[in-house]
């Protein structure tokens, strides 16, 4: 199985009063990425490509999108690898 190369975050913002919905695209580094799939779960800590890129989002408090735009780590409200 391959390792996932995207985590799909589903975020909620809240601007002047309208609340939007969007899903941000992040792309799992490559590094982690072949890592995973030559020793699958075999990761930093034994965790997963997906869950390494999780774990640092959370200890960051933000995040990034595949355009360098920055959400706080509070207006995520799901996230799916893919």
């Amino acid at each position: 199985m391959a390792s996932p190369s995207q985590l799909n975050i589903v975020i909620t913002q809240n601007a002047s009063g309208t609340i939007t919905t969007s899903t941000i695209v992040v792309a799992i580094p490559q590094a982690l990425q072949t890592l995973d799939s030559t020793t699958p779960g075999a990761t930093q800590s034994g965790y997963s490509a997906a869950d390494q890129l999780i774990r640092s989002i959370f200890r960051a408090g933000c995040f990034t999108d595949n355009q360098g735009n920055w959400y706080p780590v509070e207006n995520i409200q799901k996230i799916t690898a893919q």
